[in-house]
């Protein structure tokens, strides 16, 4: 952005600069043949200076349709790698949530094969199913968070190597349901947050803490992340927070989260106190809950 109203000041005093020159050339032309100037030879310079005029005026005009080409193209790359990302956080929502039902289905037949085994007399049989389930029930690890399967999904699939990285949460949601969110949006609200979140407590040597907390009040979904932040972070003229990743389209997390906020007629604050970055969202309550 910077780099393009630096070129469109460039421009702008190119063409100045062409038609000063441009009214120099002709007026020396003039001066030099002004004792045998004719009303053809004025006619001949007004025509060449009319012509010239309107060439640096369609440059300059051509400049700035190339300059707007240019923004399009870069809005249609954000949008489209936020549509990437996403999507990744949809899919990997829904695959978990789908393993889920799965897993509830599969124990539901298993439970049954268990008791008839139990009722037959055959303990042993039973005694390794049950063992069985217990093993895949201890590897899922799926809390519910909130009344959203597909939120509790993205909270599993995000939050799922915090504690082997030595980070504590505090979560606690409420009224989530209400967001006049899609699912699409809710997967990328809340993955992009919780991203951010990670990105920076991982930035720390000491104490990590990440708090999501949520609620409704006066007729808005109100939702605060936090997370430790002993250092000020880096945010661009838009205030958005820049990542210090290096990977390809990397660092378009805020941008996409006050997207969504700006979409829906909500509000999007951040603040860093006390070694503690807050982001807070609020957003209106589905129409239907008033």
């Amino acid at each position: 952005m910077k780099n393009r109203h630096l070129n469109r000041e460039i421009m702008s005093i190119a063409v100045i600069v062409g038609f000063s020159v441009l009214h120099f050339v002709i007026t020396a032309f003039y001066f030099s043949d002004y004792p045998t100037v004719t009303e053809r030879n004025l006619f001949f310079y007004s025509i060449l200076q009319n012509i010239m005029i309107v060439l640096l005026v369609g440059q300059y005009y051509i400049f700035l349709a190339h300059q707007e080409s240019d923004r399009h193209l870069e809005e249609v790359k954000q949008l489209q790698t936020e549509r990437n990302y996403n999507m990744r956080y949809y899919e990997l929502a829904k695959n978990n949530e789908t393993k889920t039902a799965q897993l509830r289905h599969d124990l539901q037949n298993e439970i049954q094969t268990v008791r008839a085994l139990i009722r037959d007399g055959e303990l042993e049989n039973a005694e390794n199913i049950w063992s069985e389930m217990q093993m895949r029930l201890n590897s899922t690890k799926s809390i519910q968070y909130c009344s959203m399967p597909l939120l509790n999904a993205v909270l599993n699939v995000k939050l799922s190597d915090v504690e082997d990285k030595n980070i504590s949460t505090d979560i606690v949601l409420r009224g989530c349901e209400l967001m006049p969110l899609s699912p699409y949006n809710v997967c990328s609200l809340f993955g992009n947050l919780i991203d951010n979140a990670i990105e920076a407590v991982n930035k720390e040597k000491d104490e990590k803490e990440i708090i999501i907390h949520s609620t409704v009040k006066n007729g808005l979904f109100l939702l605060k992340v936090q997370n430790t932040c002993t250092s000020v972070p880096k945010t661009d003229k838009d205030k958005n927070f820049i990542s210090d990743k290096k990977e390809p389209d990397h660092g378009h997390g805020s941008r996409i989260v006050k997207r969504i906020v700006q979409e829906h007629s909500g509000q999007y604050l951040t603040e860093h106190e006390n070694d503690m970055m807050t982001v807070i969202v609020a957003l209106p309550v589905k129409a239907e809950a008033h």
